[in-house]
């Protein structure tokens, strides 16, 4: 159980995301095929076929925010990795700074004397 938990930890926002969009997508496809059989092969449930498409058509939109969430995310996570690499570039440069200021400090520390 405890493995279980650590790697639940472990999943990223992205990798969520992606799931359930993969589970969505059989239960649209598994919704579409009932609606199908029950408008040509079970002619007298037409209800329930009527039920089924706007379920269909809920969860059409639901996919579509799922999608536009995905998209989110992974601009956000560009955006980081862009972030990272920019503040590991910026101390570095302050890390080079900070030593050239250093160097000169004792070299006038030097000379002073």
């Amino acid at each position: 159980m405890n493995k279980w938990k650590e790697g639940m930890m472990r999943i990223t926002p992205i990798q969520l995301v992606k799931s359930e969009i993969k589970a969505m997508v059989g239960v649209i496809i598994g919704t579409m095929v009932a609606v199908y059989i029950f408008i040509f092969v079970h002619n007298q449930l037409w209800i329930i076929a009527v039920i089924m498409f706007f379920n269909l058509i809920l969860q059409g939109s639901q996919l579509i925010a799922k999608l536009q969430q995905l998209n989110t995310l992974k601009q956000f996570d560009s955006i980081q990795e862009i972030k990272e690499v920019l503040s590991d570039d910026f101390s570095e440069i302050q890390n080079k700074e900070s030593v050239s200021s250093m160097q000169e400090t004792g070299a006038n520390k030097y000379n002073e004397e």
